[in-house]
């Protein structure tokens, strides 16, 4: 083998070992998953829809933590809901951002 091969596959070595030997990421990152599926006889659709009366799907909620160096957690959250809105909105993102550790308006 020439030099130059074995020179060029110790870089590459080297540059995949550097993440676990350096410095922590700037950014990490989470993942999150709760059943949020309401209780039999809830009013649903805003109460636009007959209750439900049985379970055919759980619904869930799912989202993705970002832990940036520094700085206070961003939470981003899909749910399984047609809507969460107005005084439901502020109380969905104060959950989430006490359980986070960061502030509402990350969220």
């Amino acid at each position: 083998m020439s030099s130059n091969f074995i020179s060029r596959r110790s870089l590459i070595l080297a540059g995949l070992a550097a993440p676990a030997f350096g410095a922590q990421p700037a950014l990490r990152a989470a993942t999150f998953e709760a059943d949020i599926t309401p209780p039999l006889g809830t009013p649903l659709c805003i109460a636009l829809t007959p209750k439900a009366d049985r379970l055919e799907d759980r619904l869930s909620a799912r989202g993705v933590l970002l832990l940036p160096e520094r700085e206070k957690p961003i939470v981003l959250c899909a749910l399984d809901w047609i809507s969460v809105g107005n005084h439901s909105q502020e109380r969905w993102k104060n959950a989430l951002a006490k359980a986070a550790g960061t502030t509402p308006d990350r969220v």
